[in-house]
C-alpha cells in the first residue's frame, strides 16, 4: 500500500482484523489519556504511554501511520526503534 501523500514510497501499514483494528484503537486512545495526565504526575511514565499509544493508533488508522511514517523521515534515528516497538505491541495485544 502506498501512505497517502506519498506516492512514491511504499508503506508497511500492517493490515488488522476488525477486531484488532478496534483493540488497538481502545488501548492506544486508552494510553494517551492516561499519558497526558502522567506527564504532570510523578506515579507513571507520560512519555511512555503517550508513545505507545501512537504506536498502537499507528496500527488501527492509515492517517496516524501516515504521521508517524512522516516523523519516521523526519527523524530516521527513531526508525529502527519504533519498528521493534510496533513488532513487540503486536505481539503484547496479540493484534494479528
Amino acid at each position: 500500500m502506498i501512505v497517502p501523500g506519498d506516492s512514491h514510497k511504499e508503506s508497511r501499514f500492517r493490515e488488522l482484523s476488525p477486531r484488532g483494528k478496534r483493540r488497538a484503537a481502545l488501548w492506544g486512545t486508552g494510553f494517551i489519556i492516561v499519558g497526558i495526565p502522567s506527564m504532570v504526575l510523578p506515579i507513571l511514565q507520560g512519555t511512555l504511554l503517550i508513545l505507545a499509544g501512537l504506536v498502537l493508533l499507528s496500527l488501527a488508522s492509515k492517517r496516524m501511520y501516515g504521521y508517524m511514517f512522516k516523523l519516521q523521515e523526519r527523524f530516521p534515528r527513531i526508525k529502527p526503534a519504533m519498528s521493534i516497538a510496533e513488532e513487540k505491541v503486536v505481539k503484547w495485544f496479540g493484534l494479528e
